[in-house]
């Protein structure tokens, strides 16, 4: 396997939540009532799958950007750029704006084009549907898109009090990474429909969303099993703590079902959770999985290669 560290450049102003979502998507929650503002370049590294990413948080404060703006340097091998701004401050629009089409400028000044989401950050669930805030995202959507120019974005509204939707957007991005993610996906699919799963996504042990399947692109069944994915987890971990290893976790629905459960591949642990309306889909789980766990090991395995 490739021994690059992936590198991801996290910018933004100050306080749009740069740090909180790095700590979020850790899961270090006990840092988030300590925070204060990032001074120059903190760095953080985790493992997915295997591969070492290395996450660089850059203060927003205007001292920082500045001087990041004159050291090209910076941002040379920039395998993701993630980009946050505060929704709820227009005042600041203009300047993040400026900001980031200076950081375009440089990346292309060094021929390089990572891939690059931007975060709405601080879409809270309870003001997330208000029409100031649709107002508000619809007008950063269309200034940021417009000022992309040759790069493709990504847009994610995105909250530290909504986990799953920092999770989407950043599996997102890491998806991209990967030559594998369409064929992984098509393993995904075929095993979900020799279960009889009419939805079914993959998290690392990170909790990151590798690969999805919705049968006829039914998007309830895979909010359904998004939705629960995070508190289930959350739950399989406390229990594991205290030495209760649950086989699996079943969430009843109306009519249906949804399947929270661990896996092995390649020695790495893995969590499926699964939508069904058939009860047999648990014992055809059982006969399937070795057969999936064998196709896929090796896309796991060089995932990032």
């Amino acid at each position: 396997m490739d021994t690059k560290t992936l590198k991801i450049m996290v910018l933004g102003l100050a306080n749009v939540g740069k740090t909180s979502i790095l700590y979020t998507l850790e899961k270090k929650y006990s840092l988030l009532g300590t925070l204060a503002p990032t001074k120059g370049i903190e760095r953080s590294s985790i493992k997915i799958l295997g591969f070492q990413v290395s996450a660089w948080d850059l203060g927003g404060q205007e001292q920082y950007r500045k001087a990041f703006l004159q050291k090209n340097i910076l941002f040379e091998q920039t395998d993701m750029l993630i980009f946050v701004l505060d929704v709820k401050e227009p005042k600041n629009y203009e300047i993040a704006f400026d900001y980031y089409q200076n950081i375009l400028e440089i990346l292309t000044e060094l021929n390089q084009s990572p891939v690059t989401l931007i975060l709405l950050n601080k879409v809270d669930p309870d003001t997330k549907h208000s029409p100031e805030m649709r107002k508000n995202i619809k007008l950063l959507t269309d200034m940021f898109q417009a000022g992309s120019k040759n790069f493709e974005v990504n847009f994610f509204e995105t909250s530290i009090y909504d986990e799953w939707s920092l999770i989407k957007a950043f599996s997102h991005g890491i998806r991209k990474l990967s030559t594998k993610t369409e064929l992984l996906s098509q393993n995904l699919a075929e095993f979900a429909r020799k279960i009889l799963a009419t939805a079914m996504i993959l998290l690392n042990q990170n909790g990151y969303l590798i690969a999805e399947y919705v049968y006829s692109n039914n998007e309830q069944r895979a909010f359904s099993c998004q939705s629960i994915s995070t508190q289930c987890m959350y739950m399989y971990l406390v229990m594991k703590e205290r030495s209760i290893v649950p086989e699996k976790i079943t969430v009843d629905l109306k009519d249906e079902y949804i399947v929270f459960r661990e896996v092995n591949i390649e020695d790495e642990h893995f969590f499926i959770i699964f939508n069904s309306k058939v009860p047999r889909s648990l014992d055809l789980f059982t006969e399937f999985f070795p057969a999936f766990a064998a196709q896929t090991k090796d896309i796991i395995k060089y995932f990032f290669a």
